[in-house]
């Protein structure tokens, strides 16, 4: 993983770039998401993130820094960030 992509997928979560707009864990109680859809503002376009079926995808291209910034927010392994560090993150269904 480059420092490059790190660097770009934390930038966005500083500005307030990412929105997830819906988060879906299939079954009750805390759970890390089973369905995104996030859309994240890039520098030169807006780009949609998604997680579905066990695999994550963007409009721009895989493994970009818009994923690993969605990841982070949801709670999910990203190589930006060490597993002995993973935050405990889970989103509960209300």
């Amino acid at each position: 993983m480059s420092a490059d992509l790190r660097t770009r997928a934390l930038a966005y979560l500083r500005s307030g770039a990412v929105t997830v707009l819906r988060a879906e864990a299939m079954a009750a109680g805390p759970h890390l998401p089973e369905y995104v859809h996030a859309i994240v503002r890039g520098f030169r376009s807006d780009h949609r993130v998604l997680f579905e079926a066990g695999r994550w995808s963007c409009s721009c291209r895989e493994d970009c820094a818009h994923q690993h910034a969605v990841r982070l927010v949801t709670g999910h392994p990203t190589p930006i960030r060490p597993t002995s560090q993973q935050s405990t993150t889970v989103l509960r269904r209300i």
